[in-house]
């Protein structure tokens, strides 16, 4: 059987009669070492027991624990410290090593040393095993955390994918300014915005928001945003139509644990200023009138991917010089209630009281900054058409803006681009 190790730290103290005949009788290998070298001294193998001999204990907590302790966090086992001076019975020096296996004694006899020692050398099995323990553990957890980061670095990277993948040129817009904004939660974002041009004075909008944020709505999203850009003029024209087929793919890819999707198509036409739309689940557009307080405007229409039956009621609103239409998806909260009277969410009060310019530069600074009550917990997107007098101008509003004059040439398109 092999001799137990046993390390010796002299901290200004020579071997006491003691201890050196209790390490004989438990026939110890001891390793002495100076206290002072102890926290920098080389790792050999392992201890399953230490003894320090000190002058005063007190003078080991005053000027020489942290550096002990450094040592013995590399080099865990059990410890006892021997002192040649009386313990402080009112601080005892314990309180200052907590949730390490270290203790404090004075004036042992021979007897008591050994004692001691074979105590600390019977627990020594179990704290080697758990040392051996929290060693894999630090193992794997340096595995998890380079995971993490080459996870991380993916999605950082699917996230610029996603948004090359949804750049466009959006088209300019005759007598009207369109608002934009969106932040995403995580670096793949599950909502989309979609502004593209059907014809000479027709422009399709749509925001759509796949079930929760993250990869897997991400992945959802680009489905959705190829479905819309493979829309034909024809198809294009008619909001409820557009759902009604987005509903079908979205069913038809049989996609598992219950993936859907909100969203809200609309066509408006910028002769007559007519918008018609149709909504699947997303919350209700506001409806901004010149004078008046902003509403929402409610109609029917279930989610997409829940039902083959879906039926999506198609709404036409007639929009007047200032008049706007703001869609959001569910990341902001949407009014208590329908009509006239219904309660604006914190968000949405600014609107009666402020330009959209200034609405959407507060709403860009909340969702950037987390701040006053409102703290995202999903990806937001907001979209916004406001109707101008004569000719509009290109502004740049928070999160961006598209507005157009009917100067500008526009090619008759045949499909979304």
């Amino acid at each position: 059987m092999r001799s137990p190790r046993i390390q010796v730290l002299l901290d200004d103290a020579e071997l006491t009669p003691e201890v050196h005949v209790a390490l004989q009788r438990i026939e110890a290998h001891t390793d002495f070492l100076p206290l002072t070298a102890f926290s920098t001294a080389p790792n050999s193998e392992p201890a399953l027991a230490r003894v320090v001999l000190t002058r005063d204990a007190r003078s080991l907590t005053n000027g020489k624990l942290g550096a002990f302790l450094a040592g013995f966090d590399r080099a865990p086992c059990a410890t006892l410290i021997l002192s040649l001076a009386p313990l402080d019975a009112e601080h005892p020096p314990e309180q200052r090593t907590p949730d390490r296996p270290i203790r404090f004694a004075f004036d042992l006899t021979t007897e008591q040393v050994v004692e001691r020692l074979n105590a600390m050398l019977a627990f020594s099995a179990t704290y080697e095993k758990l040392r051996r323990e929290l060693e894999d553990l630090k193992r794997r957890d340096e595995v998890l955390i380079e995971s993490l980061r080459r996870f991380e670095s993916d999605l950082r990277l699917a996230g610029l994918i996603q948004r090359d993948l949804f750049r466009s040129n959006p088209p300019r817009v005759s007598g009207a300014t369109i608002h934009t904004l969106s932040r995403p939660v995580e670096a793949v974002s599950g909502d989309i915005l979609h502004v593209a041009r059907i014809d000479e004075d027709h422009v399709a909008i749509a925001v759509a928001d796949a079930t929760g944020h993250g990869i897997a709505g991400g992945m959802l999203s680009v489905f959705v945003q190829r479905a819309l850009h493979g829309l034909s003029a024809a198809e294009a024209f008619s909001p409820e139509g557009v759902l009604t087929r987005l509903n079908r793919e979205i069913l038809a890819t049989q996609l598992g644990e219950c993936h859907f999707v909100t969203a809200v198509y609309a066509v408006y036409n910028e002769r007559t200023r007519q918008i018609r739309w149709a909504r699947a689940g997303a919350p209700y557009p506001i409806l901004v009138r010149a004078a008046g307080r902003p509403r929402p405007v409610v109609s029917e229409g279930p989610l997409l991917g829940v039902s083959p039956n879906a039926v999506f009621q198609a709404v036409t609103t007639q929009l007047g010089r200032d008049d706007a239409l703001l869609f959001h998806s569910d990341g902001l909260e949407g009014p208590t209630s329908s009509g006239v009277d219904a309660e604006l969410p914190s968000w949405l009060v600014k609107l009666e009281s402020d330009s959209f310019e200034g609405f959407f530069c507060d709403l860009d600074r909340r969702l950037t900054t987390q701040h006053d009550i409102f703290v995202p917990s999903d990806d937001t997107s907001v979209i916004a058409i406001q109707c101008r007098g004569g000719d509009a101008q290109v502004s740049e509003a928070a999160g961006g803006s598209i507005s157009g004059s009917r100067s500008t040439p526009r090619p008759s398109a045949t499909r979304l681009m």
